[in-house]
């Protein structure tokens, strides 16, 4: 497996898996049984956290270097973190975690499974900034797990259905309710004391354009914005 850059005991992260919700969540490489068999397949044996033994394509794992110096791991699947470093030395390191909600079509119905996987995905160094792509207004999923709402695009956005277009196979995957739940962008800062960061001003615009294809107006898309 050393050609491939992993080594037995090496913690991995899964990412660009179709199970969305397997991707973020962290396991031990295991020995190889048949090395011969793993290059064929281009697979290796890894032993989740949460117990469960899984066979992945390298491809889909990330491994986990830990750093000193307030470095983080990235963060690649439906949801990425990154550094945004200054040139000062020992200057304190904004981390970055973009996360898709899909306006939760795919998350956890479960409460305690949905807190588990939020935890684990602001585990290790947690990201000081988290912006939310997809989500509905009115459910602050990120406050359990001690981050601040600091801005949604909802003075911009629009219902959930006219979002989607109507498109009832997508609309089925939630509840009736949701429907009319406005589908925005929102930035989440971290609430506890050793985040270094203050906020400064934020703000949302509209990119689109007030176009239609033939009787169907473009639904309007917007940014937001954190200094």
């Amino acid at each position: 497996m050393e050609e491939w850059g992993f080594a037995a005991g090496d913690e991995v992260e899964l990412r660009g898996l179709s199970k969305l919700e397997l991707n973020g969540q962290r396991g031990t490489v295991l020995s190889l049984e048949s090395p011969e068999q793993a290059r064929q397949l281009g697979r290796l044996a890894v032993m989740m956290h949460s117990g469960k033994q899984l066979s992945l394509k390298v491809s889909n794992l990330l491994k986990v270097t830990h750093r000193s110096h307030g470095s983080a791991c990235d963060l690649s699947l439906h949801s990425r973190r990154k550094l945004v470093s200054t040139p000062v030395n020992h200057a304190p390191q904004l981390a970055v975690m973009t996360f898709n909600l899909q306006h939760l079509a795919n998350f956890p119905k479960d409460p305690s499974i949905a807190r588990r996987r939020l935890m684990e995905l602001t585990s290790g160094r947690p990201p000081d900034l988290i912006a939310i792509q997809e989500g509905l207004e009115g459910i602050d999923l990120l406050a359990q797990v001690g981050y601040s709402k600091l801005i949604s695009s909802a003075v911009k956005a629009v219902p959930l259905r006219e979002a989607l277009y109507g498109d009832e196979a997508a609309l089925e995957a939630l509840p009736a309710i949701a429907h009319e739940s406005l589908m925005v962008n929102e930035f989440y800062l971290r609430s506890d004391e050793e985040c270094a960061w203050q906020l400064e001003g934020t703000g949302v615009e509209q990119i689109s354009s007030a176009v239609s294809l033939g009787d169907d107006p473009i639904v309007p898309r917007s940014v937001i914005w954190a200094k």
